[in-house]
C-alpha cells in the first residue's frame, strides 16, 4: 500500500496571495488602523486583517502576541499622532510640541501626562 499524498496548496490552488509590502509592526498597526477608521473596532479581527495583508493570521503573532496587544499599538498609534514628541523636563512634567503655547506655564496637574 502506497503512502497517502496530499495535493499541496500550490497543486490545490489554495495559495494565497504574496503581500506588495514585507510584514512589519508598523504596516500592521496601519492596517488595522484603517480597518478600524473605515468598519469600526467590530470589524477587527486577527482574520480579517490578516486577509486585508494578504498573510497567514498567524503571521501577525510574530509581530503582536495577542488582539489587546494589537488594539494597545492602535491606541498608542493614534495618541503619537495626535501629541506629536513628548520632551521630559526635569521637574517631572511632560510636554509636546502639539500643544497650544499657554500650556507651557501651567502647573504640572493641569497637563495631560502621558502613562506608559
Amino acid at each position: 500500500m502506497s503512502p497517502r499524498r496530499t495535493k499541496s496548496s500550490q497543486e490545490s490552488g489554495a495559495e494565497r496571495p504574496r503581500p506588495e509590502q514585507p510584514l512589519s509592526h508598523e504596516r500592521i498597526v496601519h492596517e488595522a488602523l484603517a480597518l478600524v477608521d473605515n468598519e469600526g473596532l467590530e470589524a477587527l479581527s486577527m482574520r480579517r486583517l490578516a486577509a486585508t495583508l494578504g498573510v497567514d493570521p498567524m503571521a501577525i503573532y510574530y509581530y503582536l502576541p495577542n488582539k489587546a496587544a494589537l488594539k494597545d499599538a492602535i491606541v498608542e498609534a493614534v495618541n503619537t499622532e495626535i501629541e506629536g514628541p513628548i520632551e521630559f523636563h526635569s521637574s517631572g512634567c511632560t510636554t509636546s510640541s502639539s500643544w497650544p503655547a499657554g500650556c507651557s506655564g501651567l502647573p504640572c496637574s493641569a497637563i495631560p501626562m502621558r502613562f506608559s
